[in-house]
């Protein structure tokens, strides 16, 4: 599923599909910005602020507070799907 393109934002996300050999879950679900980097789940969770910083800077860092703010609504836009998709059950583990 497609967050964002480059037709309408300095950003392409999306989330991505999982190797084949690896199962997906509510942590490992991937988050691509692409060109840049690909975050899991759990990464965002922890620190969203941290990947936006990280993936900003990876960008060429002439990046707007408008547009990392873009990608972090994006980000969660995410989040969101995959709690949707997998709903955590009360789980601290993940």
């Amino acid at each position: 599923m497609s967050y964002s393109r480059w037709s309408n934002s300095r950003w392409y996300t999306f989330w991505c599909v999982h190797p084949r050999d690896q199962i997906e879950t509510r942590a490992s679900a991937i988050f691509e910005v692409c060109d840049v980097r690909q975050f899991n789940a759990a990464e965002l969770r922890k620190d969203i602020d941290q990947c936006v910083e990280q993936a900003c800077a990876i960008s060429g860092g002439d990046v707007s507070k408008e547009e990392a703010a873009e990608l972090k609504s994006y980000m969660l836009d995410f989040l969101q799907d995959v709690d949707g998709r997998y709903p955590s059950h009360g789980d601290r583990s993940e």
